[in-house]
């Protein structure tokens, strides 16, 4: 909530042993490999409500120690990455009101217990049975 302008500081990637990243409600406009690649333990991500833009979402898959990310309220378009598959702690997902399309029923598969919030509107998520809509 620190209303932060458009990039993510630099140094946040320096910050190895971090595990709860909580950067909501700021004015991120993008995001980078390197803004998070040396965070190999972070659990926990929250750039929801920020502006985000953009389609290059293949990044968060390095992220291996993520159990939830919250990228919702965003204007993220595009397709979720399959390369998102590497994320197998992954049990908390929230896509909502982005600009999102295609399949994510993979994402099920990551664990038996993951819940994935969408948008209703749209058929983004159809056939999603870890998916809970969210008005």
């Amino acid at each position: 909530h620190n209303q932060i302008q458009r990039t993510i500081p630099r140094g946040i990637s320096d910050l190895t042993a971090l595990e709860r990243l909580d950067l909501v409600e700021n004015k991120f406009e993008k995001e980078s490999n390197r803004d998070f690649s040396g965070l190999k333990h972070l659990k926990f991500l929250d750039l929801g409500r920020n502006a985000l833009k953009g389609s290059r979402l293949d990044f968060f898959s390095s992220l291996t120690s993520l159990e939830i990310l919250r990228l919702n309220n965003n204007s993220i378009s595009g397709t979720v990455p399959r390369s998102w598959r590497e994320m197998v702690h992954l049990s908390e997902l929230h896509l909502f009101d982005n600009d999102l399309w295609g399949s994510i029923g993979f994402l099920c598969q990551l664990s038996p217990q993951i819940m994935v919030k969408i948008s209703c509107e749209g058929d983004f998520g159809e056939g999603c049975s870890c998916c809970n809509c969210v008005k």
